[in-house]
């Protein structure tokens, strides 16, 4: 997709002097789903009065078709989501993973004393 992308003559002007595009420029276009025809819209919810407190947008989003052409497929993207979600089971977050430089090494005494 990268070297379709190259091809195009307005996208050689847009790009010219600036790095090529790259395989971290393709997974966001991949994962933004504006690439393939579509706009978002969210109704803004506060949770507090007057307009204080704005609530998560996520996974409250409507996607509805834009006036642009989109040039990512419907079935690509699809698959591109199924994969990533996939790939979901093998990472863990931030708050699952510890590091510990001497886990199962040093003990308190006072803890492990026997009375």
């Amino acid at each position: 997709m990268a070297a379709w992308l190259h091809e195009r003559p307005y996208i050689q002007s847009l790009r010219q002097g600036q790095k090529p595009i790259n395989k971290e420029m393709m997974r966001e276009l991949l994962q933004n789903r504006t690439y393939t025809g579509r706009v978002p819209h969210t109704d803004t919810i506060y949770k507090k009065t007057l307009g204080q407190g704005k609530m998560s947008r996520r996974n409250r989003t409507e996607w509805f078709e834009g006036k642009h052409q989109g040039f990512v497929s419907d079935e690509l993207f699809d698959e591109c989501q199924a994969v990533r979600e996939n790939l979901k089971r093998y990472r863990k977050t931030v708050g699952d993973m510890h590091t510990y430089i001497l886990y199962d090494r040093v003990f308190c005494a006072r803890i492990c004393r026997m009375d």
